[in-house]
C-alpha cells in the first residue's frame, strides 16, 4: 500500500485522525446522520447590553473575572427556554421509547478552539448562576480546555450548546448540533 505525497494538483500532507479531532469528527457525524438541521437567523441589538458589559468590566476584573458578552448570552438563553413555550429547545430525544425529554435543568455547553480540536465545555446548573459566576465558570472552563488540562465530567451533560464565531469576524453561520441536544445557537459578530 503505497501513500502518495501528491494529488492531481500538487503535494499534500497526511495527519492521523485521533483524539479531540477524531472524537469531534465522529460526533459531527452523528449529528448529520441523526438531526434535520434549521437555520434560521436573526440580529438583535445589542447597544444596551454593550453598554452595561463596558461599565461593569473595569470593576469586575479586579475580581478576576472576564466580562465577556457569553455569560448575558447564557444567562438570556436559559431565562428565554424556561419558558412554556420554548422549553422544547432544551431537549433530547429518546429513539428506543419514542419520547422527547424535556430536561427542567439548564446545562449549557459553549464551544472552545483549542490547538487540539474543538471542545464544548458545559456550565451545569445555569439556571442557579447569576452572570458574573457564570462569567467566571466560562473564563476557568475555557482556560482549562486550552491548556488541555480539563476533565471530561466538564464536557458531560449539555443540554443546549451555544458557539462563536463572531470573534473570527462571521456574521452568520450555520453550526452543527451537538448531538443529541435538540438546537445549537451560534453568536456571529457584534457590531
Amino acid at each position: 500500500n503505497v501513500t502518495k505525497k501528491y494529488d492531481l494538483w500538487g503535494y499534500v500532507r497526511r495527519e492521523p485522525l485521533k483524539g479531540i479531532r477524531k472524537a469531534t469528527a465522529d460526533k459531527m457525524s452523528l449529528s448529520a446522520s441523526k438531526t434535520a438541521a434549521v437555520t434560521n437567523f436573526d440580529e438583535a441589538d445589542v447597544t444596551e447590553l454593550a453598554a452595561l458589559r463596558d461599565k461593569e468590566k473595569a470593576a469586575v476584573e479586579k475580581k478576576g473575572i472576564k466580562l465577556t458578552f457569553l455569560a448575558f448570552v447564557i444567562r438570556a438563553v436559559f431565562d428565554a427556554m424556561k419558558k412554556p413555550e420554548h422549553s422544547i429547545i432544551n431537549s433530547s430525544l429518546d429513539e428506543i421509547n419514542q419520547k422527547i425529554i424535556i430536561k427542567e435543568y439548564f446545562n449549557i455547553g459553549f464551544a472552545v478552539a483549542t490547538e487540539a480540536g474543538l471542545v464544548v465545555p458545559v456550565i451545569k446548573r445555569a439556571e442557579q448562576k447569576g452572570v458574573l459566576a457564570i462569567a467566571r465558570e466560562v473564563g476557568e472552563l475555557a482556560e482549562k480546555a486550552r491548556s488541555r488540562k480539563i476533565d471530561m465530567a466538564d464536557m458531560m451533560g449539555g443540554s443546549f450548546t451555544i458557539t462563536n464565531l463572531g470573534s473570527i469576524g462571521s456574521i452568520h453561520f450555520t453550526p452543527i448540533i451537538n448531538y443529541p441536544e435538540a438546537a445549537i445557537l451560534g453568536i456571529g459578530r457584534i457590531l
